[in-house]
C-alpha cells in the first residue's frame, strides 16, 4: 500500500479544502502575514516611483509596525513642499510622505507653500482639489504651527457640503452624473482636516450633520455569504482612481475614524457593522498588488485604534489540528493588528458538522497571564477526524471602546491517520450473483491478487476504511482504477454504512473498454482533507477476456487511443446565424426614401451656407494627403453601406482597422497643414 505525502491531484485537492477551511476563520493579522507583507512590500518597493505609490508604501510599512527611514525621500519631498509649481495631488502625497518618513523642513521654506495654498482654497470647487489642500495643510501644520490660519472655514464646509446628497452619498465634482459612498468617505476625511485646523467653526448643529451623514453611509454596506460587509464600487468611482470593494470600504472607514477623533466621541457607528467590515479585510488578506495591500493595511491601521470602536478578534490556531501530535488549540482575544486585549472565553459547545449533538459545552478556558491567550485541548476528549465547529461566548475584561463578538464560531479541521482494516475482492456470476471467487485479507500482509474474469461475470470491491477511533470513514475522494497498458478508466467507489463498495458488471463496461482483453492493473485511490496518509495502493491484476467488436466495429489502435486522449481537440468555428427575411419592397423602399431625407436636408444646408472648396490644398504633397484623406472617408462610409448588406461584424471590424490606420496619417498631414495656413489670418486679424 502507498501513501502518498506530495504531488499529484489528491494532494492538490487536500490542499485547497485546508486553504478553504482557514480563510472561513477571520482571525487577526499573524506574525507570519506580517512577515509575509514586508517581504512582498519590499519587493513591491522596487518598482515605486510616484509620491502615491511611495505614500501607499510607507503608510503600509507604517502599519505593520516598521520604520523605513529614506534620506533620499525626505529630499524629494522638500523639493516637492517647497517648489511654487507642485500641483494640489502633488503636495499631498509629498506631504503625507514626510509625516510618515518623521521628516524635519526649515519653516520659512514652507511658509510660501502654505500661503499659495490658502489663497488659492477660494477658487477650488471639486471634491478631490479641497481634499488635497485642506489634507496638506493640516499636515503642514505640524511643521508651520502658527502660518495655518482658515480665513473662511465655514465657506470651506458649505462647499464640501454641497456636493453631498440626502443619502449620505457625495459628488466628487458638481457636473458629475453619478454620487457614491468612497467620494462621503473622502469627504469625511476631509472635513476631519478642516476641524483640525478651525475646529471652533463647528457647531453642534454642524456636528449633528456630520452624525447624520456618517450613520446614512453605512446603510449602504453589502454582505458576502460569509457575513462580512463592504462599500461597494460605483460606476463614478472609476474615474477617480477606482480601485474596487476595498479601496471604497477603507476611504470609508478611514474618513469615519478620522471624523470621530475630532468630534469627542458624538460619531457613533454599530459594534456589529465595525465588526462585519473588519472581517471583510481580514478575510481579504494580505495578497495582490501594492494598491490592494495598502487598502487593507491602511483600513486595518485606522480600525486598530480609533475613538470610534475597536473591533476584537477572536483568533484560533491552528485551525488544522492534528491528532498525531496531540496539539492544544490557542484562542487568542487581540484586535486586528494583533494586540492582546483581556477576556474571559468559555467554549459554549463543540460540534461536528452537519451533527446536532455537541461532544464538549460550557468549558471556561484556561487563560495566560495577560489573559487574552486562552488554551483549549480537544483531542483529550475522544475526537475523531474531521470537522468541528466550535462556538465561544467572549466576555471582554478591558475598558474602553471595545466591540467583539458575543458568540462567535470559528470551523476547526482535526486531522489523523486512517487505516484500512480489510480487503473484499471477489468474482461474481452475472445472472445469479453467486460467488465466483472471493477473497479477503488484511492489507498490512502486502498481499496482491491475480484475477480472471469474462464478460459474463461481475467484479466485487469492498474496504473497511477505520478512523483513528476505529470508527468507519467516509473520505472525499474514493476510486478504483482499472489501468491496461494503452488505456485506464476510473470508478467511484460508493460509501455505504460500513464500507467503500463497487460492482463492476463487465457486460456492460465492454464498449467503454474498447473489447480490449488482455492483463489490467488494479489500483485504489482515497484521499480526504481530514486524511494524513492519502491511499494509492496497488491491489493486483485482473486479466478479462473481453468478446470481439461486432462486425463493422473496428478496435481503436493504441495510436488511435493515444490521439483521442491527448491529441488536438476540434477546432472551435463561429457560426452566425442565417440573415432575417427582409422586408417586402412596398414597405422597404418608401423606408430608404425617408432614411435619405435628412441626408438631403443636409446637403440642401451646405448649398444655402455657400460651402465651397477654396481651402482645399491646390498643390503639392498637401494636395495628396487631402485626396488620401477624403478617400479614406469615402472608404469608411462604404464600408458601412457593406456591414448593412453583406459583412459580418468581424469582417468589418478587421477591414475598419486597416482603414482607419491608413486614414490616421494624410488625416493628420492635411489638417496641420489647414491650422499653419490659417494661423497667419488669425495674426493678422
Amino acid at each position: 500500500m502507498a501513501f502518498i505525502r506530495n504531488g499529484g491531484l489528491l494532494v492538490l485537492l487536500v490542499a485547497m479544502v485546508f486553504c478553504i477551511s482557514a480563510a472561513a476563520n477571520p482571525h487577526a493579522l499573524s506574525k507570519d502575514e506580517k512577515n509575509l507583507a514586508t517581504q512582498l512590500l519590499i519587493k513591491a518597493g522596487g518598482s515605486v516611483s510616484g509620491l502615491e505609490d511611495k505614500y501607499q508604501l510607507l503608510r503600509s510599512f507604517q502599519v505593520l509596525g516598521i520604520r523605513h527611514e529614506e534620506a533620499t525621500t525626505c529630499d524629494v519631498v522638500g523639493k516637492v513642499l517647497t517648489s511654487s509649481s507642485s500641483a494640489e495631488k502633488d503636495l499631498f502625497f509629498a506631504s503625507k510622505c514626510g509625516e510618515a518618513l518623521r521628516c524635519s523642513f526649515p519653516e520659512p521654506d514652507l511658509k510660501v507653500t502654505v500661503s499659495n495654498l490658502l489663497s488659492s482654497l477660494e477658487n477650488k470647487e471639486g471634491l478631490l482639489d479641497v481634499h488635497y489642500s485642506i489634507g496638506t495643510l493640516a499636515v503642514l501644520k505640524n511643521w508651520v504651527k502658527d502660518q495655518v490660519v482658515l480665513e473662511d472655514p465655514i465657506a470651506i464646509f458649505q462647499k464640501i457640503k454641497a456636493l453631498g446628497e440626502e443619502d449620505g452619498t457625495w459628488k466628487y465634482d458638481a457636473n458629475d452624473d453619478g454620487t457614491s459612498a468612497k467620494a462621503a468617505g473622502v469627504a469625511l476625511e476631509t472635513l476631519a482636516d478642516l476641524l483640525k485646523l478651525a475646529s471652533s467653526a463647528f457647531d453642534d448643529a454642524k456636528i449633528r450633520y456630520l452624525e447624520g451623514v456618517t450613520s446614512k453611509l453605512f446603510e449602504f454596506l453589502e454582505k458576502y455569504e460569509d457575513g462580512t460587509q463592504f462599500i461597494g464600487e460605483r460606476g463614478v468611482d472609476g474615474f477617480y482612481g477606482g480601485g474596487g470593494p476595498l479601496a471604497a470600504t477603507s476611504q470609508v472607514m478611514k474618513g469615519v475614524t478620522a471624523l470621530a477623533s475630532h468630534t469627542s466621541g458624538q460619531i457613533e457607528v454599530s459594534a456589529e457593522k465595525v465588526l462585519s467590515i473588519s472581517n471583510f479585510f481580514l478575510t481579504a488578506g494580505i495578497q495582490g498588488s501594492l494598491s490592494d495591500m495598502f487598502h487593507v493595511l491602511d483600513a486595518l491601521g485606522a480600525l486598530d485604534e480609533n475613538c470610534l470602536l475597536v473591533p476584537v478578534v477572536l483568533s484560533v490556531h491552528p485551525t488544522v489540528l492534528s491528532l498525531s501530535t496531540m496539539e492544544a488549540l490557542k484562542i487568542s482575544t487581540t484586535t486586528v493588528l494583533g494586540s492582546p486585549v483581556e477576556a474571559s472565553v468559555t467554549l459554549r459547545k463543540a460540534v461536528r458538522v452537519n451533527e446536532k449533538d455537541p461532544f464538549l459545552s460550557n468549558q471556561l478556558l484556561d487563560s495566560d497571564e495577560d489573559k487574552a491567550t486562552h488554551t483549549l485541548n480537544i483531542v483529550h476528549n475522544k475526537v475523531d477526524i474531521g470537522t468541528y465547529d466550535l462556538t465561544f461566548k467572549v466576555k471582554l475584561l478591558k475598558e474602553g471602546k471595545y466591540a467583539a463578538e458575543t458568540y462567535p464560531t470559528r470551523r476547526v479541521l482535526v486531522t489523523g491517520v486512517v487505516s484500512i482494516a480489510e480487503v473484499e475482492v471477489g468474482v461474481l456470476d452475472s445472472d445469479t450473483g453467486s460467488a465466483d471467487f472471493t477473497k479477503r485479507w488484511n492489507p498490512s500482509t502486502k498481499e496482491v491478487v491475480a484475477l480472471f474474469a469474462t464478460h459474463l461475470q461481475k467484479l466485487r470491491f469492498a474496504l473497511d476504511v477505520l478512523s483513528p477511533s476505529k470508527e468507519p470513514f467516509k473520505p472525499h475522494q474514493a476510486f478504483l482504477r482499472l489501468k491496461h497498458e494503452t488505456m485506464e478508466h476510473l470508478f467511484l467507489l460508493k460509501s455505504s454504512e460500513q464500507k467503500l463498495e463497487l460492482n463492476l458488471d463487465l457486460l456492460g463496461l465492454v464498449e467503454k473498454l474498447n473489447y480490449l482483453s488482455g492483463i489490467y492493473t488494479i489500483e485504489i485511490i482515497i484521499g480526504d482533507a481530514a486524511m494524513e496518509n492519502p491511499v494509492m495502493w496497488n491491489l493486483g491484476t485482473v486479466e478479462l477476456d473481453l468478446p470481439e467488436p461486432p462486425e463493422g466495429t473496428v478496435k481503436p489502435s493504441a495510436l488511435a487511443l493515444a490521439t483521442s486522449k491527448y491529441g488536438p481537440k476540434p477546432e472551435i468555428t463561429h457560426i452566425f446565424r442565417p440573415a432575417d427575411k427582409r422586408a417586402p419592397p412596398t414597405l422597404s423602399n418608401p423606408f430608404l426614401i425617408f432614411s435619405l431625407v435628412p441626408l438631403l436636408g443636409f446637403l440642401v444646408g451646405l448649398k444655402l451656407l455657400n460651402t465651397n472648396m477654396k481651402n482645399f490644398p491646390s498643390s503639392g504633397l498637401p494636395t495628396v494627403a487631402a485626396l488620401f484623406f477624403h478617400l479614406g472617408i469615402a472608404s469608411i462610409l462604404g464600408l458601412y453601406v457593406l456591414f448593412w448588406l453583406k459583412f459580418n461584424l468581424f469582417q468589418t471590424l478587421k477591414a475598419l482597422a486597416v482603414l482607419a490606420t491608413m486614414l490616421m496619417v494624410p488625416g493628420y498631414y492635411t489638417l496641420s497643414h489647414l491650422a499653419d495656413s490659417s494661423s497667419p489670418k488669425i495674426k493678422s486679424a
